[in-house]
């Protein structure tokens, strides 16, 4: 076992941009005793590591660096982490005691530890599981400047925090710890939940229905990534397949009356098919998906109330969409045809193009 107390003070030191004599004053000794502990000539008083790891603001097992004890402590905060995975919440629970007795100030045993916590308590509806699993994500918090994973951010736990007080039935502290750290609205959902479990229905609504168009546009933009990567022969018929599924779904939120941004994402998902119809030498029913994808996105490029309207069950009138497939919706639709590099796909768009 390798101490390297020395190294790590200086490293400290030099991360805060002091030097040694600064510290030796912070510290009440001389500059001289800062000097040997770096050059690993004697080791500080005792009573002084915890006061040394209180100015960097770290613990006595950060400050100690244990090289055996880094390791011992990532294969504790490994075994818990995968025994949670599976679901052996008894025996992750277990292992996690014992690792938080040998190293109570590990930022990965503590973090594993309390993710563990949390969702057996969540799982097996124990609520002191999750008392202790939000005592274990504060500790976390206060740990982070050892965290190297980078998955995980103060904001993630702290929203981890806020989901612990949801599923307590603390609505109140939930709502406003989900709000302060809502970004990019990740929170919507569980702030509309706790909104109308506290009976403030049309705040609740707002929230829920701003999620629900975020959940529905961040499934359009990740299954067009699968259309992309499906290629090849063998793959078309996935392609078609969720191709279609995607216009279902899709037109299914259409509103019954107005125009709407989906159809502009229906015209897209018409000429996307098109595409592979006429790759698999399927002319007819090709130029049947062109005719509607020109249909679609004419249709939305005359709305006057463009991609602002509404969609069924989230009427949020006014919200705004982003896209970069072009100011029209055909723009689009003639990009999708132009990036298959196909003479006979390009003139049979510009035939029903002009037959339409």
């Amino acid at each position: 076992m390798k101490i390297r107390l020395g190294e790590r003070i200086q490293a400290l030191r030099k991360a805060r941009g002091l030097t040694q004599e600064q510290l030796a004053q912070a510290m009440g000794v001389t500059v001289g005793a800062v000097s040997k502990w770096e050059k690993g000539g004697c080791c500080p008083d005792m009573q002084l590591l915890p006061e040394l790891a209180e100015f960097f603001g770290t613990s006595v097992d950060v400050l100690l660096d244990y090289g055996w004890e880094k390791r011992s402590m990532g294969e504790s905060a490994a075994r818990i982490k995968a025994m949670g995975k599976e679901k052996r919440y008894d025996e992750a629970m277990d292992e996690a005691e014992r690792a938080l007795r040998h190293y109570p100030n590990a930022f990965a045993v503590v973090f594993e530890s309390a993710a563990v916590f949390l969702h057996a308590g969540f799982e097996r509806g124990d609520h002191a599981r999750i008392r202790r699993a939000q005592a274990l994500y504060t500790r976390a918090l206060a740990l982070m400047e050892q965290n190297t994973d980078e998955e995980i951010s103060e904001v993630f736990i702290r929203c981890e925090i806020a989901r612990s007080h949801l599923i307590l039935g603390e609505y109140e502290t939930a709502v406003a710890l989900l709000r302060r750290d809502n970004v990019l609205h990740v929170n919507d959902r569980e702030i509309g939940f706790c909104l109308r479990e506290l009976g403030r229905q049309e705040e609740a609504r707002e929230y829920t229905a701003k999620a629900f168009l975020h959940a529905l546009f961040s499934l359009f933009n990740a299954s067009v990534d699968v259309l992309n990567l499906l290629n090849g022969q063998g793959e078309r018929g996935e392609k078609l397949a969720m191709c279609g599924w995607l216009l279902s779904l899709y037109g299914g939120l259409l509103p019954e009356t107005g125009e709407s941004y989906v159809v502009k994402l229906l015209a897209l998902l018409h000429a996307v098919k098109a595409a592979v119809l006429h790759e698999d030498g399927r002319v007819e029913e090709a130029e049947g998906s062109l005719a509607q994808a020109l249909d679609c996105a004419r249709r939305f490029d005359a709305s006057p109330a463009g991609p602002e309207s509404g969609i069924r069950f989230a009427p949020i009138r006014g919200y705004q969409f982003y896209d970069d497939t072009g100011e029209t919706a055909e723009e689009g639709v003639r990009d999708i045809v132009r990036q298959q590099n196909s003479d006979a796909l390009t003139a049979m768009l510009e035939r029903v193009g002009r037959e339409k």
